[in-house]
């Protein structure tokens, strides 16, 4: 049986469809991850824009990730892809591995995650 993944607006609820990607920002050190609807989108570009035309842009070092994927909503979209793909990776030991119901999420199972999203498109 196949499965059909369809994405909602975080904030209202809205229909975004099968191939919405996620809002990404930072702030105060912690990444976040939003599904938004075009307006929704336009909402939260408005509110930041003040701030980011007076603020400088951190270095990449100062903003470093651990690695793993960090919301739970988008670890429940990695896992429920990596597990419907048959997705493997290679564990530490070398071995192949698909990415079971529990754990943190290694960052290339993360990364194959958004390249695929991307490749939808």
């Amino acid at each position: 049986m196949g499965i059909k993944t369809t994405y909602v607006d975080d904030i209202d609820g809205s229909d975004l469809g099968e191939e919405a990607t996620p809002v990404t920002f930072s702030y105060e050190g912690q990444n976040y991850s939003i599904f938004l609807s075009d307006d929704n989108k336009k909402k939260l570009d408005s509110a930041l824009s003040p701030y980011i035309e007076k603020a400088e842009t951190a270095s990449a070092a100062s903003t470093a990730s651990s690695g793993t994927a960090s919301s739970s909503t988008q670890n429940k979209k990695i896992r429920e892809w990596a597990q419907s793909t048959g997705f493997e990776y290679e564990g530490v030991d070398g071995t192949k591995r698909t990415l079971g119901d529990r754990g943190q999420i290694p960052a290339v199972v993360a990364e194959a995650y958004r390249e695929a999203q991307k490749a939808k498109k």
